[in-house]
């Protein structure tokens, strides 16, 4: 039988500000400032699948301000080039490259005579 519970099926409040963190700056997180309580490298695993979930890329950077196991992790979103942008410059590349080596690169019309058989 089916029966009604209290609550909310929205996700819980989350313990960290993806948001904030993820906005474009670095971010200096430390682990004697209370911004996470496990190790630094359990804590970068934690940012990456935080990040992959939200289709990001970021940057990390584990450092030791002295002896010992090291306490800080410096986090910064990287944004990818966009994928059109890649096959422009790729084309331009390309199409340069076959310039240098006296290709004519403009479109041909169809039927122009050539045939590869």
């Amino acid at each position: 039988m089916a029966r009604r519970e209290e609550g909310s099926l929205q996700p819980r409040n989350r313990k960290y500000p993806w948001d904030e963190w993820f906005d474009g700056r670095v971010w200096v997180l430390s682990r004697e400032d209370g911004d996470f309580g496990t190790s630094v490298w359990s804590f970068r695993s934690v940012v990456k699948a935080a990040a992959s979930r939200r289709e990001y890329i970021v940057a990390t950077r584990v450092e030791s301000p002295g002896e010992g196991e090291p306490k800080i992790l410096r986090i910064q979103r990287v944004d990818p080039p966009r994928e059109e942008d890649h096959e422009e410059e790729e084309e331009r590349v390309d199409n340069h490259h076959l310039r240098e080596l006296g290709y004519d690169d403009t479109p041909q019309p169809f039927g122009n005579g050539y045939s590869p058989f």
